[in-house]
This record gives C-alpha cells, sequence and structure tokens, in this order.
C-alpha cells in the first residue's frame, strides 16, 4: 500500500500489525496531551492499543517515513447492530513533528480506499471545532459537516463544541 507520488519519498502507508501497537500508543497519547483530537484525559495504557488487534471490526493503518511510524488512522465500528454496519469512524492521529506534511492526507486517502474496499457505504468523523487542520483536511476530501454538538464533553475546564461530518463512499 505504498503511497505513489507522496510528497516525501519514504512515506508509506500500510495495514498496521500488533507490533506497531508502541508506536501507535506513543501517538495517540501525544493527541491526547495536545488536547486536539479527543475528549481523553488520561493517558491511553499500552494494553488498550493492543486489544484493537484482536478486534476484527476496526483496522488500523499506519503511515511510515523509512520504516519509522509517523501516524495512524482507523476505521472503527459506528454503532452496533446491523443497520449500521456498513458504516464506521475515521480517526487520524499524526506525531507532532510530522503534522502539516500532508501525512493525515494521505492516511485518509488509504482509510477511505480501505472503507470501499470493504463495502463500506458511509464514513463519519467528529472533529473538536478548534481541530482546524483536521477540519480542512475533511473538507478538502469531500466530508460535509452535518452538525455540531454544543458543548460536547468536557476537556480539562472547557466543554467544546464538536463537528460532526460524513462523506459517503
Amino acid at each position: 500500500m505504498a503511497s505513489a507520488g507522496a510528497p516525501n519519498p519514504g512515506l508509506e502507508i500500510r495495514v498496521a500489525v500488533p507490533v506497531d501497537a508502541p508506536a501507535i500508543w506513543r501517538i495517540y497519547n501525544q493527541g491526547i496531551e495536545d488536547r486536539l483530537a479527543t475528549f481523553a484525559t488520561q493517558m491511553c495504557p499500552p494494553a488498550e492499543v493492543e486489544g484493537w488487534f484482536r478486534n476484527p471490526r476496526l483496522r488500523v493503518l499506519i503511515a511510515e517515513n523509512f520504516r519509522q511510524p509517523v501516524g495512524w488512522a482507523s476505521l472503527s465500528p459506528y454503532r452496533d447492530g446491523g443497520a449500521f454496519s456498513s458504516i464506521a469512524e475515521m480517526s487520524i492521529y499524526i506525531d507532532r513533528a510530522w503534522r502539516r506534511h500532508a501525512v493525515g492526507q494521505l492516511l485518509a486517502g488509504a482509510l477511505i480506499a480501505e472503507a470501499r474496499a470493504r463495502g463500506l457505504h458511509k464514513l463519519v468523523g467528529y472533529l473538536l471545532e478548534h481541530n482546524i487542520s483536521s477540519r480542512k483536511l475533511v473538507e478538502k476530501l469531500g466530508f460535509r459537516e452535518v452538525g455540531v454538538h454544543l458543548r460536547h464533553g468536557a476537556l480539562g475546564a472547557a466543554s467544546p463544541n464538536v463537528v460532526v461530518v460524513e462523506k459517503l463512499l
């Protein structure tokens, strides 16, 4: 699943495997610390990420630059039940040093292709309103804003709004 035409010739996207769990864990915890992409306030334990690989409904891709992990993306079940089985939630996390280097766009493109290959008909995402980079990315990828959850959850002392987006495949 190498990324042809990538702006960085050493950048590749591939399906993550259990040995990638420590890198995914590290990057996810950066996202928790930075308060840009998740309501999680406590660091994720390594066992949580290791458990993702036992869930057949979860798909994780990893971006590497010359075999060094620089980001990851996942498709996770949107809701339980057969009525929602062709919808997935998309998540993307990029190593701090690699943000604004097109890694998110490459991961998102690969994830959209993976979703289509799995027969999904829709992707959804939940973005913290202040995460402008992610909002610009999903707009560029053809997602549409379908609503805003006002003061949706607590993030420290704040209760940020969450922008809901979707893309029909």
